[in-house]
């Protein structure tokens, strides 16, 4: 079901960013084109996270429910809260989200 809501976003994307760019006032166009390129840009970051995920094994019962999937998520992040490294906040926190979406550009 999940899988289904994603699979019809990412499908629908060229259309939604196509239409984005194309507009008749040029101030509009202007504006429109940025929030094209920052929703290309957040879909690209979404499926680069869900390349790097596996998929968990749920029953395919259990699989339709989000709670479900909330309580196998908590379930990982205990299970992994020894493992992880700490962000530096100080540094995250000083870039503004432009530097954050250059950066990502760069890339």
């Amino acid at each position: 079901m999940i899988a289904d809501i994603m699979a019809a976003c990412l499908t629908n994307l060229p259309q939604v960013i196509t239409m984005k760019c194309h507009r008749n006032a040029i101030e509009e166009r202007e504006k429109s084109v940025c929030k094209a390129a920052l929703l290309l840009g957040e879909t690209e970051e979404i499926l680069a996270l869900l390349q790097q995920r596996e998929l968990p094994i749920l029953d395919p019962n259990r699989a339709a429910y989000i709670e479900e999937w909330r309580a196998l998520m908590k379930q990982e992040n205990k299970n992994n809260q020894g493992s992880v490294c700490r962000p530096n906040i100080e540094t995250d926190a000083s870039k503004t989200r432009e530097e954050q979406a250059t950066i990502e550009m760069d890339r």
